[in-house]
């Protein structure tokens, strides 16, 4: 019996330590994981305000086929039926009956009270020069919406990669205060039992314990900051922020120095989304010209129609007996301006000076561009030049506490000598720490500036 108990139960640990390491198993699977690439690029597919980029580029190449489809013939069905309660009265000359021309006209009716017609009429564009221009526009037209989800794209992987190193800063100071945290409770051990043995005074062990009760809140508060800055880089990647997702890179893999310090380097303003906009916006301000232009040329239109009509004296149309009688109609529509009050010369005023307009524009983005580009390359200098020194106030900080901990626990310093080396490490890992965002941060935008975001096109 007791044998039987041995056994059932561990056949109900096996059973259990199975299952317990499925679910594991499982929920580590439903972990999503992304270096920064593979984040930008799920934000290329799921961005929310990608998404809704696409749909405008999606309504514009429905609008360009709405235009397109006035080219194609129009075909329509029509039909009207008519009931005279009263039919209309003619007048006509009695000489036509053979009396005088100072007899009153005869009053007659003609029709038939109950009148139907049926058929179908069709008309096809011969010649519109403001058509077949307009289908130049609207093609660049769509290519201006692609430019704009373009923008969005850009705009995008920006985004993510500052989200993503906002979280790798976090989880990086994180570890400094779990270090911290250890540093100090340490420190506080061994006060306590210098303490407890008389050498220590007790106000040592007060001090060490306030700072590292506020030092754990400090830890609990960059736990919250580091979550939300978590829940902020899946929200940009559109993803469900109650996802688990954990992130395969460190700050260490940018820790590369980058070659262009020294020279700030040139850029040509073309590999910028924004001057291909303006390109493609003077691109469909002269098509809009020439559209206006040919509105001064005639259009043509050939329409046809083809109907039956009968007319009874009784609703009995569906008699198969009684006739219908057939209307055949083919011809052309030619409508050629001759004066509109100056309407469309002066739209064609309007797009002058609209590219006008657009040319000082480019020439201004040429420039600003260059000016973009050298600040920025200037900004990342200065937090270079910040995070080297910064460095080096970190290290001197480590080796001044390195000190002030043995003379300590050499007997020969103080506690309050140690406990503002240790505050003035953490300040130093701290300041050091964001000088790294900064100087990652200015990486970013110089190469924005430099348009190396454009490689995340479709």
């Amino acid at each position: 019996m007791l044998m039987f108990n041995i056994g059932r139960s561990l056949r109900l640990a096996v059973i259990l330590i199975v299952g317990i390491t499925a679910s594991v198993g499982a929920r580590a699977q439903d972990v999503m994981q992304f270096s920064l690439e593979e984040a930008i690029q799920y934000a290329l597919s799921n961005n929310y305000e990608l998404k809704s980029t696409r749909f405008e580029e999606y309504k514009a190449r429905a609008q360009a086929n709405e235009i397109l489809s006035a080219g194609y013939p129009q075909i329509n069905a029509k039909g009207d039926m008519t009931y005279y309660v009263k039919i209309p009265t003619s007048l006509i000359p009695a000489a036509a009956f053979g009396g005088t021309a100072e007899d009153p006209p005869i009053e007659v009716q003609f029709g038939q009270p109950w009148n139907i017609t049926g058929g179908f009429e069709a008309s096809q564009l011969i010649f519109d020069g403001t058509f077949f221009i307009g289908i130049k526009g609207s093609r660049v037209f769509v290519e201006l919406s692609e430019l704009e989800t373009n923008r969005s794209e850009e705009d995008a992987a920006l985004t993510v990669s500052k989200a993503y190193l906002q979280v790798l800063i976090t989880q990086e100071n994180l570890k400094l205060l779990d270090a911290n945290i250890e540093r100090l409770q340490k420190l506080y051990a061994e006060t306590t039992a210098l303490n407890e043995a008389g050498f220590a005074e007790k106000i040592d062990v007060d001090r060490l314990k306030i700072n590292l009760t506020n030092l754990e809140l400090e830890r609990a508060n960059g736990a919250r900051l580091a979550q939300t800055s978590l829940d902020l880089l899946k929200f940009q990647m559109g993803i469900d922020i109650h996802q688990a997702v954990l992130l395969t890179e460190s700050l260490e893999d940018y820790a590369a120095i980058p070659d262009n310090l020294v020279e700030v380097p040139y850029v040509d303003p073309t590999t910028r989304i924004e001057y291909s906009v303006l390109e493609t916006n003077r691109k469909l301000q002269l098509i809009n010209k020439k559209r206006f232009q040919a509105g001064y040329w005639p259009t043509i239109y050939g329409f046809g129609a083809y109907q039956w009509n009968a007319q009874r004296n009784e609703f009995n149309f569906f008699d198969g007996k009684q006739p219908w009688f057939p209307v055949g109609t083919v011809g052309l529509n030619v409508s050629i301006p001759i004066f509109d009050g100056f309407r469309k010369k002066s739209q064609v005023d309007q797009v002058r000076y609209t590219l006008n307009q657009i040319d000082t524009q480019m020439e201004m983005l040429e420039q600003s561009i260059q000016l973009e580009v050298k600040n920025t390359h200037a900004n990342m200098i200065v937090a270079y030049n910040n995070l080297q020194s910064l460095k080096r106030n970190r290290d001197l900080a480590q080796e001044v506490f390195d000190v002030a901990d043995t003379k300590y626990k050499e007997g020969v310093g103080s506690s309050l000598e140690l406990n503002d080396a240790e505050s003035a490490l953490k300040e130093a890992d701290t300041n050091y720490l964001r000088a790294q965002f900064e100087y990652l941060l200015s990486r970013l935008e110089l190469s924005k500036a430099r348009g190396e975001f454009a490689r995340y096109h479709r």
